[in-house]
């Protein structure tokens, strides 16, 4: 029954006072919003911290158990659960066979690497494709999903919540050598290296910030040092948009002028709307 009592009440039955406890409370609801699932581990690790905190064998950390229960979560239960909701992981580093990878492993870490089955086959094809054509070539994704249930909000996106939405990274060149960088912006999470990254372009729809249209002008000397990347970037729009292995594809989003720039055009590649994030950053696409 103390067991029972603990992993419900959770925090609200510790030693902590009333300040510590809103603090954990908060924590909870920032690691269910960031992570799907972070706020439910954390709250059960302060279940099991206060129920063995009399026992001076068992006395346990609540960090300490959060980070187990955590990383045993990311690592074994939830791929092998999600596998029963219509999920699979997509895998975290590249391999010989599956030439694409996450742009940063917190989106592995977090969660957030989760599709349903017929988008991992599309994002195989694609990376296969880029493989071959451009030898070396490793696929960039950033978010995509979280691992259960439709319709659980991954903030900052307006959709990414059905598993069927993924954003993959453009490619860009180092300015001084013209060689390929790794990864999406090098060091950076992939997203805000707004390409070109010139002044903020909006279509006349636009021309009022739209609640998720930041202006990041001036993070863009962080990646003075990057070009895009036209060529590999044109090909991975066009190959989506245009290729029989993709005909599962059913819209792409990215800005306006970028269908100018990278010279592709199609009716599946659509604008956003001016209450999406930007999207002269990141290809977005999803699948029926």
């Amino acid at each position: 029954m103390r067991l029972v009592k603990s992993l419900v009440c959770g925090p609200f039955i510790s030693s902590y006072g009333w300040f510590s406890k809103i603090i954990a409370v908060i924590l909870v609801v920032l690691l269910t919003l960031l992570t799907q699932l972070g706020g439910i581990i954390l709250w059960i690790s302060f279940g099991l911290r206060n129920c063995f905190e009399n026992h001076k064998s068992l006395r346990l950390n609540t960090v300490w158990i959060f980070a187990l229960l955590y990383s045993l979560s990311v690592l074994v239960i939830v791929p092998m659960t999600a596998t029963h909701f219509g999920r699979v992981p997509l895998q975290c580093l590249t391999s010989e066979n599956e030439p694409y990878e996450a742009n940063s492993l917190l989106y592995c870490a977090l969660m957030r690497n989760y599709v349903t089955p017929e988008l991992k086959y599309t994002l195989e094809r694609l990376t296969n494709h880029m493989a071959e054509k451009y030898p070396g070539t490793i696929v960039s994704y950033l978010d995509a999903n979280f691992p259960f249930g439709d319709g659980f909000p991954m903030l900052p996106h307006l959709s990414h919540k059905d598993g069927k939405k993924l954003d993959l990274a453009f490619f860009y060149k180092d300015r001084a050598t013209g060689e390929l960088t790794e990864k999406g912006g090098g060091w950076s999470i992939g997203y805000w290296s707004f390409a070109p990254a010139t002044a903020h372009q909006q279509t006349k729809a636009c021309e009022v910030d739209g609640v998720l249209r930041w202006n990041f002008n001036w993070l863009q000397p962080v990646f003075s040092d990057l070009s895009l990347d036209i060529e590999r970037t044109s090909e991975m729009l066009f190959f989506l948009s245009n290729d029989t292995s993709t005909q599962n594809v059913q819209s792409i989003f990215v800005e306006p002028y970028l269908k100018g720039v990278l010279n592709v055009h199609h009716e599946k590649i659509r604008f956003a709307g001016c209450n999406a994030a930007r999207h002269d950053d990141h290809i977005h696409f999803q699948v029926q």
